[in-house]
């Protein structure tokens, strides 16, 4: 056999993201900075590998679309931005994370045969990986003291943890979702049961948060499909509407949230001078990725504790981050994108649907209080996520 024919064969591709997701779910949890590399690598190689065989992925219209514009949104925003160099770096990387997000979701086909293997080591590696890091817990963390460079600084094995348990309470649905509608039921719940495991032990609020309000749109969607998407469709209204609730509520809380917890406290004061911002500049923004440079005024500055003249590199809410730095444009363009998703997942089959909502509902947690909106690993595990999805057997009577 010729090597082009080989290139072009696809079981050493299906092995290779059985490799990838299994890699995710476990090496992903301990460095979730690394779920990065290992899509980004996985799309490379796909691409690459059709070439022999003239074959190119099957882009999705309607993201390309919407990535395409965002693309366009970020770089003309250059014109007006008050970081012109952060603006371009920013545009440079999303322009990359989603070309490369949109070729993996692409490559369904060489990938479809492969499937059930792709799903039966996913699921295994979910239940590894967990049960890895419930032990990494309870024997005081020898695992993460091995991969950090820096395991003695004070909040690094939580921040490592956070990033990592976020993600794979989103990843886990499509996995759980497909060994479900195989047969695999003890399989699927013996996932989530080591999953909620490990993050009861870990200090991950918003992986924790992300998880069980998954756990909740789940039941909610298996009783009452139709109540889960309203309830659905009206948090995504609710966080486009971040500024305003940040603006009629966020001065009342710093005070009360200070007592409970100070970086909620802290979060409330980053919101608070964010959303003034949006407000100065509510069409266009100050520019991609420049939040870190917006201005901070010296009466905003009086009332807060933990927030500094140096300000804070992101709004710590993705929503918030569209406003502030691409305006209404960009608001606009990430509404439409969670609406086509949230869709999508209402119409799958019913075997699938509720861990589709449930995926959805998980991942709108973080958006609301985590993560730079440009991080590549957030990207990529998104991408990795919809591409499980896509790969989901279509229900008998479709076929």
């Amino acid at each position: 056999m010729t090597m082009p024919a080989i290139l072009a064969g696809s079981e050493w591709r299906g092995a290779l993201a059985a490799l990838v997701f299994a890699a995710l779910s476990t090496v992903g949890i301990f460095a979730g900075g690394a779920d990065a590399a290992l899509t980004i690598g996985l799309a490379a190689v796909l691409l690459l590998a059709g070439i022999p065989a003239r074959t190119t992925p099957a882009l999705d219209r309607s993201l390309a679309l919407l990535a395409a514009l965002f693309i366009l949104l970020l770089w003309v925003g250059l014109l007006w931005s008050i970081a012109p160099q952060r603006t371009m770096r920013g545009a440079l990387q999303m322009t990359g994370l989603l070309v490369a997000a949109l070729v993996l979701i692409g490559e369904r086909e060489p990938l479809r045969r492969s499937a059930d293997l792709i799903f039966r080591v996913a699921l295994g590696a979910a239940i590894v990986g967990s049960a890895l890091a419930f032990f990494d817990f309870v024997t005081g963390h020898p695992i993460m003291r091995h991969v950090l460079a820096h395991p003695e600084l004070p909040g690094v094995l939580d921040t490592k943890f956070d990033r990592g348990f976020t993600y794979e309470s989103v990843l886990i649905w499509p996995i759980v979702a497909a060994g479900w509608a195989a047969g695999r039921r003890g399989l699927a719940v013996a996932a989530l049961a080591v999953l909620a495991a490990a993050l009861a032990m870990s200090h991950t609020d918003a992986a924790r948060l992300a998880f069980v309000v998954g756990l909740a749109a789940l039941a909610l969607a298996a009783l009452a499909p139709r109540i889960a998407a309203g309830a659905l469709t009206l948090g995504v209204a609710l966080a486009v509407a971040t500024p305003v609730f940040v603006a009629a509520f966020a001065r009342q809380l710093i005070p009360l949230a200070n007592g409970v917890k100070h970086s909620f406290a802290h979060r409330l004061e980053i919101w608070d001078y964010m959303t003034g911002r949006v407000w100065e500049r509510p069409l266009l923004g100050w520019g991609w990725w420049s939040a870190q440079a917006v201005p901070i005024r010296s009466e905003e500055l009086a009332r807060y504790l933990y927030v500094s003249p140096a300000g804070s590199p992101h709004p710590h809410n993705q929503w918030l981050q569209l406003w502030v730095e691409t305006g209404v444009l960009g608001a606009l363009l990430g509404t439409a994108f969670a609406l086509i998703i949230l869709y999508r997942a209402l119409k799958l089959d019913r075997r699938h649907r509720p861990f589709a909502l449930a995926c959805f509902a998980a991942a709108m947690v973080p958006s609301l209080a985590s993560f730079d909106l440009g991080a590549d690993s957030w990207w990529c595990t998104l991408a990795a996520t919809g591409l499980l999805w896509r790969l989901l057997p279509a229900p008998p009577e479709r076929r």
